[in-house]
């Protein structure tokens, strides 16, 4: 998703990094980061664990989106993941 988002403007904050999971420290930096600046809205690919994607949605009031940047036919799925990320970042 790097071009996508440096292209639209938005800023990616992985919860994982190099395939580890975050640790709990992690996890409350990313909340606290995320209720500074009002996000509602986790994004996550489906191909990684949704725990902590859960549990930062759950700390911040949000909810989690899954967006897979794996899916079929690569010009129906940007269409489909730039209506999705138009109705949750409005």
């Amino acid at each position: 998703w790097g071009y996508f988002a440096r292209d639209y403007g938005l800023e990616q904050i992985p919860i994982e990094v190099e395939g580890k999971e975050p640790s709990a420290s992690d996890l409350m930096r990313l909340v606290e980061a995320a209720k500074a600046d009002n996000i509602t809205v986790v994004f996550a690919a489906p191909q990684f664990n949704p725990e902590s994607a859960r549990v930062i949605a759950e700390e911040i009031g949000g909810t989690v989106v899954s967006i897979d940047p794996l899916a079929e036919g690569y010009v129906a799925n940007m269409r489909a993941v730039s209506e999705t990320l138009g109705r949750h970042l409005t």
